[in-house]
């Protein structure tokens, strides 16, 4: 029985966030000390409602100011809010947009034999079935940084579509008590399970 570590990192997408042009919100994160109470009157002081408590985060307070925020950073409103004795600090809070790029199916030759990522009922059975990875994708999960450890019957970890994701520090042969997984193939056992379960996992993308 062999374990190994795969990195996981399986697409391209990136999410990318506007940094040109910030727009601010009419909500503040505040540190108060004292309470809710003493954050409802520092709200009220300085034309702002408490929302109430974030969470579990100790003493951090959600304020609105009150009528319309222009979508500017109004630094004299957190400034004023910082000379209370009780506040330890004061945030206007902004917008966070994001923006997937484009999805490109891979430039694989062999993709469209990926029946377990994307099953167009190449082997006779039913469509859809797989692991609606592209969905993911979209979604720009792509897995990177992400480290998966599978307990199978071997990894042909030199193998180009796996070598550029594969942990060897991570990975160890339990059968042959060494620190290289790599199957001993037979006609009688294949051990080549451990390899495509891998590369379903940790590929490297565009493969030829």
């Amino acid at each position: 029985m062999t374990s190994l570590t795969l990195f996981v990192l399986f697409g391209c997408l990136h999410a990318c966030t506007y940094a040109d042009k910030i727009r601010y919100t009419n909500e503040w994160i505040v540190e108060v000390k004292g309470g809710p109470e003493v954050a409802d009157e520092i709200a009220q002081r300085h034309g702002f409602k408490n929302l109430g408590k974030i969470g579990n985060l100790q003493d951090h307070f959600r304020f609105l100011l009150q009528g319309e925020v222009s979508g500017l950073h109004m630094s004299s409103k957190s400034e004023a809010i910082s000379q209370e004795e009780q506040v330890i600090n004061a945030k206007q809070q902004v917008v966070k947009r994001r923006v997937k790029k484009g999805y490109t199916a891979p430039v694989d030759s062999q993709w469209y034999k990926q029946w377990s990522l994307k099953n167009t009922g190449q082997t006779n059975g039913p469509s859809g079935l797989d692991l609606n990875v592209e969905k993911a994708w979209l979604q720009n999960i792509t897995g990177d940084g992400v480290v998966v450890g599978v307990v199978d019957d071997g990894l042909e970890w030199t193998h180009p579509d796996i070598y550029e994701n594969y942990d060897s520090f991570a990975s160890y042969d339990f059968y042959e008590d060494d620190y290289d997984p790599s199957p001993e193939y037979s006609s009688s056992e294949p051990n080549s399970h451990g390899t495509s379960c891998a590369g379903e996992i940790a590929m490297v993308k565009n493969s030829q």
